[in-house]
């Protein structure tokens, strides 16, 4: 079992099954039930409720009670950034396209997505509305509860873990199908990388140019090569 484990898969992992456990919080309530027609209109508060039957079981809704699928994807990212920090613990070399690292932050990061996208347009809770008559309007204002609150502070928490650990591993989104992007081209005459350059020749190996030939003769014959090393 690895020991050291970075602050950022522990950060991850805590905050993972914070959020496993405030999906079972209340999360969403109902606030009050209007209805209007025929020619009336009443409204009836979350407290007047209890007169009619309904308890506070009835009208607080948890993660799992809320949602029809956004919960499902939000215990696949929970599971995942376990998963991930168990292999990180546990020292299991895993062969991935991406680093760890980027898959906790990803996880973490559509989970406040999700979870903020449930913040401000709140679902609707399938409040039964079976014995209201046809031709009056119903309507029922839905509450915020802690649990919605804590489950997103505990999302940002998945993601800030992902990017810490990212920082500790050097990795970035950047890496992603590329590995790291793209190198850019040499230009002509550069040196390859991790090499150096060929040297031009110094003057004293060049040969020298043969003379201009001579008025009405024939051009001497060209110089002989220069005597190379060790001649």
């Amino acid at each position: 079992m690895n020991t050291n484990v970075g602050r950022g898969p522990l950060i991850a992992g805590i905050a993972a099954i914070l959020l496993l456990i405030f999906m079972f919080f209340s999360w969403y309530g109902v606030d009050s039930i209007s209805s209007s027609g025929f020619g009336f209109e009443q409204e009836v508060t979350g407290d007047q409720l209890d007169q009619f039957g309904v308890s506070d079981s009835d009208t607080s809704y948890s993660a799992w009670s809320a949602f029809s699928f956004i919960d499902l994807l939000l215990f696949v990212c929970i599971v995942g950034i376990v998963a991930m920090v168990v292999a990180e613990m546990s020292g299991a070399s895993i062969n991935m396209p991406v680093s760890p690292g980027t898959i906790i932050a990803g996880l973490g990061l559509i989970a406040f997505l999700l979870i903020l996208f449930r913040l401000i347009f709140t679902p609707d809770l399938g409040f039964d509305s079976s014995f209201v008559p046809d031709g009056v309007d119903f309507d029922v204002d839905t509450s915020r509860k802690l649990g919605l609150f804590l489950g997103l502070l505990a999302s940002i928490g998945m993601a800030i873990g992902g990017w810490l650990t990212m920082q500790e591993e050097g990795s970035s989104f950047g890496d992603i199908g590329g590995g790291g992007g793209t190198r850019a081209a040499t230009p002509p005459g550069s040196p390859p990388a991790g090499g150096t350059a060929t040297p031009p020749p110094s003057p004293a190996q060049q040969p020298p140019p043969p003379p201009p030939p001579a008025a009405g003769g024939s051009p001497p014959p060209p110089a002989p090569p220069p005597p190379g090393p060790g001649r």
